[in-house]
């Protein structure tokens, strides 16, 4: 085999097989030389290029200028207005931060006492992770701000568009990965989610690495492997839903690619070890952990754990994932994402590149059908994309990664379009003018997607707040920095205010209030003004404002208020009204006002429910959420609360005595107690058993087993939450009873 030795910067030798010549490929005043000599070093035939000409030149330099100005303006039309769009500021996004914020507070500690946690909670799940250690150095660096923790994750992004480039010209042999980069930065679903600080961005960055670092490898670079297996493991670790997606991903490339993994052992040996060093910290979380996984599918409404048949549950797996592979959710109006997921007037993908993006797809597929391996990697990566929604739903945060290969898919269309066109005999008999011809046409076609990209910035920006005009919490739960903002100024202004908001409008409002405000713990009280109807609550008028929004306005009870002045208005983006700023005072009597509700609102209710083929009698006490059979039908997704009364009283009357050794009560997490009272036949002194139950960061099942089983003709449960008063919520999922624990 030849070899090629380096002898200067700008001279090679290449030894022939034979020895016998010696070819010397060198350059002289910006001249190509290439000198055949013999073994002697005599000068046997001399051959000299004259210098490129300026096209020529041009040519050369063109594809790497405009793969590196395509990065440049995918980083521009992102960090563009970054605070501006998306128009909200979501809690999830400003989640990463303060947790960021107390690890390092609590010295790397979790709040469990973990060092380096693996996972955080969030919403009562532990599911984030990396996005969270990201957010570690700007937050030691930086004032904390949207732009701050936004730019983290889009500079982040910008290996996505680096590794589709990357992709398109060393693993397909593509003179234009640029493409790749300017596709992927005019995707809708990307350029919307990679402008905001949520963790499936992440998420799809490092797995576009991933199949970079990969296909690298089956591309005859074996020290790529440990490169991908790393990329692998960010990727699990990044987004819960990738977990399935790159886990089942990688287990058919070990599989498939069997040949190439033994031809390299060594490499082979060592990503193995790699993995499973990665693998440690997510075992021990599941040991620390153990109903984790369970109780996060729960929380999201998985029907994976409703009370249905495995039939059902794999008809509705393969309806998910048929829908979530078809065309006409990724370029027809979302039927099944959230507005603030998605770009009004945009598909997923986009519109007009779709022929390319359909084009690409069958020369791929053509291309594993002939035994490409890279080929059939790409299209695995598609096909494997919607494992990441099928365990709870549809939603375009669970497929993001999706937009990679299809991303790679349209650019490979482009190009084999482009590989077309250009051949001269295809403009002979067509009157098009010479500047789109050739290399014109590459020229075009950049500025048109350069011009789109920048297009689609300006509609978001111009646009984006008026595309609904659901700004609550079932739509953009717009208002973050424009509520906080007018918060802290009166703090600023007004020592010693009291501030109670509202947390009707958006999620974790609390995270909220401690990003945006200064001060921690916030100097603001996270509730409704419901709860100063509902009991009497001391403040100062004068020193104190309500935030509520206009809805709440609306709907505020004037009978318990002598006074009721609007101070400050807040307006929605399309100008109509969105937060007051409300001072209040009480009636006089007030007190006597609310007794009398109070005492009409403890009388018990009683409904007939049947539960295991009985019809039971079951009074208890007012709810305000949900419905009684709730928490009997071991759904864990459906609950009851309490109408502002602590405890929860149900008092069951069985039409037949029933032998109880156990009881179970799914409960929340705050510290609680529990009492049972078991009336067995023709006694009127009931049997009583009480427990303690400390807090937990999630809701949890609890078991009260009896010493002995007992026949009872009644059953009463009263439900404490004992870190609120007499007028807290309580909450209960499910209640169970079983003749042995």
């Amino acid at each position: 085999m030849p070899f090629l030795r380096r002898q200067s910067p700008m001279e090679f030798d290449l030894s022939l097989p034979d020895g016998a010549k010696r070819v010397r490929v060198l350059t002289e005043s910006g001249h190509l030389v290439v000198e055949i000599r013999s073994e002697k070093g005599e000068v046997l035939e001399r051959h000299e290029s004259h210098a490129p000409s300026g096209m020529a030149r041009w040519r050369a330099v063109f594809p790497v200028i405009a793969f590196w100005l395509a990065l440049a303006l995918y980083l521009a039309v992102r960090l563009t207005a970054l605070s501006d769009f998306p128009v909200y500021f979501f809690s999830d996004e400003a989640i990463q931060t303060m947790l960021a914020a107390d690890l390092l507070r609590d010295g790397f500690r979790g709040y469990t006492g973990e060092f380096l946690p693996p996972y955080f909670p969030n919403g009562g799940q532990y599911n984030l992770s990396l996005s969270v250690y990201l957010q570690v150095i700007p937050n030691l660096l930086f004032p904390r701000s949207v732009e701050v923790t936004r730019a983290t994750s889009v500079f982040m992004t910008l290996i996505a568009a680096l590794s589709v480039g990357l992709i398109l010209q060393k693993i397909f042999a593509s003179r234009f990965p640029w493409l790749s980069v300017l596709v992927l930065s005019l995707t809708p679903a990307w350029f919307l989610h990679s402008r905001t600080a949520f963790e499936t961005a992440l998420a799809t960055t490092f797995f576009a690495a991933f199949l970079y670092f990969y296909l690298l490898y089956l591309s005859n670079h074996p020290l790529s492997l440990p490169w991908a297996v790393t990329f692998a493991a960010l990727t699990f670790y990044s987004y819960a839903p990738m977990r399935l997606v790159i886990a089942t991903l990688a287990v058919l490339l070990v599989i498939l690619d069997w040949r190439r993994h033994w031809q390299n052992p060594r490499i082979t040996l060592i990503s193995t070890g790699l993995g499973i060093l990665w693998l440690i910290p997510f075992v021990r979380f599941l040991v620390l952990h153990p109903a984790e996984l369970n109780q996060h599918l729960t929380i999201l409404g998985s029907y994976w754990v409703a009370d249905l048949s495995l039939v059902e549950k794999l008809r509705r797996a393969g309806e998910i994932y048929l829908n979530l592979l078809s065309p006409a959710y990724w370029w027809g109006e979302p039927r099944f994402d959230i507005i603030r997921h998605v770009m009004k007037g945009y598909g997923h993908l986009p519109r007009l590149l779709a022929p390319f993006t359909v084009l690409g797809f069958l020369w791929a597929l053509a291309r594993m059908i002939r035994g490409d391996a890279r080929a059939r990697t790409l299209f695995l990566a598609w096909i494997m994309g919607p494992l990441g929604a099928v365990l709870v739903g549809e939603g375009i945060t669970r497929v993001l990664c999706m937009v990679i290969p299809l991303t790679l898919f349209t650019a490979l269309g482009l190009e084999k379009t482009l590989e077309v066109l250009k051949r001269e005999h295809h403009w002979q008999d067509l009157h098009i003018p010479a500047l789109v011809k050739g290399n014109g046409l590459l020229v075009v076609l950049y500025l048109a997607l350069a011009w789109a990209n920048v297009a689609m910035l300006n509609d978001a920006l111009s646009h984006a707040a008026l595309w609904t005009q659901d700004y609550g919490l079932n739509g953009l739960q717009y208002g973050g920095r424009q509520v906080f903002a007018e918060i802290q100024n009166r703090l600023k202004h007004e020592p010693g205010l009291k501030v109670v908001l509202t947390p009707t409008w958006a999620n974790g409002t609390d995270v909220l209030a401690r990003f945006f405000l200064p001060q921690d713990p916030p100097p603001v009280e996270i509730n409704s003004y419901l709860a100063y109807t509902e009991t009497y609550r001391p403040f100062i008028p004068e020193k104190t404002v309500f935030v509520m929004t206009a809805e709440e306005y609306r709907e505020l009870p004037r009978q318990y208020f002598s006074e009721i002045e609007i101070e400050h208005e807040l307006y929605y983006p399309d100008g109509s009204p969105g937060f007051y700023f409300v001072r209040l005072r009480y009636v006089p009597d007030f007190e006597e006002i609310l007794a009398r509700e109070q005492a009409e609102r403890l009388k018990p209710i009683e409904e007939t429910v049947e539960v295991y083929g009985m019809a039971l009698t079951i009074s208890h006490t007012r709810l305000d959420m949900g419905e009684l059979p709730h928490i009997f039908d071991r759904n864990p997704s459906t609950l009851i609360r309490t109408a502002g009364i602590n405890p929860l009283t149900l008092k069951v009357v069985f039409p037949v005595p029933q032998v109880i050794g156990q009881v179970s009560l799914r409960i929340g997490g705050a510290p609680s107690q529990v009492k049972l009272s078991f009336w067995q036949a023709g006694e009127n002194t009931p049997h009583v058993v009480e427990q303690e139950i400390p807090q937990d960061p999630l809701p949890r099942t609890v078991s009260i087993p009896l010493e002995n089983p007992l026949e009872v003709s009644a059953l009463q449960v009263e439900l404490w939450n004992a870190s609120d008063g007499a007028d807290g919520h309580v909450h209960l999922w499910e209640l169970e009873w079983s003749q042995t624990p």
